[in-house]
């Protein structure tokens, strides 16, 4: 259903498009509001989905693809490249970027993938996926733990239209961080072979490993794969976002963006006015349905701001 927006901006489509704004005392900064409650890194589970937490990491955790500016799928090369191969299934190549890395210094690759497929294919029922849509389509993702190719293979008579949207922002979890978590040295070969119980473990990392609370981080559970990666998370200060430094591609112009959600001060920084871009629905924020009669305003405003 699509939600009837007092004010949307599209804030990180893509990294280097933004001029910060910040107050004086504080480094240059974005204050972005958003109708979400960010208390996942995981987007893809049924709390994660609900909550809204993909407006938050769209360019923290990014995919083979990302929506642009009028909804389209849009290839993100930066990630890799997407190939569909002859033949009478439907069959794709994915090949990541060699320079895509997470933060903590591993390499994006197949067992993201592969993640990414179990977990939201509906056939290991210990996953708690919003969604398995698409997923539930693919007969096999084929590669070798660590490697940066991977082939995967639909079932004879599914060709989903749109299989270019499948792995996109937010489905690509740091793998490491699972199987570190599930105590496994990689999730590929347990997936493969079906190991249950090494699968449930697997799967409760997946559903629950990466719950977020205002407080202390611990930044192995939180490894990024774009230009920003999360510095810190408070009530009174949102989740603070900073360029990670291990980003690849183009660096983002603006070093720093703080993200305030249901979670922390959103209501009162709407209220006040305090804020350079906002992302809500009236009715779901305090103080949102105030904005309609400033929204226009707001809004070039705001944009001013993403040139």
């Amino acid at each position: 259903m699509m939600r009837s927006a007092v004010l949307v901006v599209i804030l990180v489509v893509g990294a280097g498009l933004i001029a910060g704004c910040s107050r004086d005392d504080a480094p240059p900064t974005i204050n972005y509001v958003v109708d979400a409650d960010i208390r996942s890194y995981n987007a893809n589970t049924e709390n994660g989905n609900a909550d809204g937490v993909l407006m938050a990491f769209t360019r923290v955790l990014p995919g083979f693809s990302y929506l642009g500016d009028a909804g389209q799928v849009t290839p993100d090369r930066d990630v890799g490249t997407v190939i569909r191969e002859p033949g009478a299934r439907l069959s794709l190549k994915y090949q990541f970027n060699p320079r895509a890395t997470y933060s903590d210094g591993t390499a994006m690759d197949c067992d993201d993938l592969v993640l990414a497929w179990a977990a939201m294919s509906g056939r290991f029922g210990q996953f708690t996926p919003a969604t398995t849509a698409g997923y539930r389509d693919i007969d096999s993702v084929d590669c070798a733990p660590g490697d940066k190719t991977a082939t995967v293979t639909f079932a004879a008579g599914r060709d989903p239209s749109d299989w270019a949207s499948l792995f996109g922002a937010g489905t690509l979890l740091p793998a490491q961080v699972v199987a570190r978590a599930a105590g496994v040295p990689d999730v590929s070969d347990p997936i493969r072979t079906g190991n249950r119980a090494a699968i449930a473990r697997i799967a409760t990392a997946w559903n629950t490993g990466f719950d977020l609370a205002p407080g202390d981080l611990d930044p192995e559970r939180f490894p990024s794969a774009g230009p920003y990666k999360i510095a810190s998370y408070s009530t009174s200060g949102g989740v603070v976002l900073v360029a990670n430094d291990k980003w690849w591609g183009d660096p983002p112009a603006t070093s720093r963006i703080a993200i305030f959600g249901r979670s922390s001060d959103a209501a009162g920084r709407i209220a006040d006015g305090d804020y350079d871009v906002a992302d809500v629905t009236a009715g779901l924020v305090a103080g949102a349905d105030e904005m309609r009669s400033g929204a226009t305003s707001a809004a070039a405003t705001a944009g001013a701001g993403l040139r």
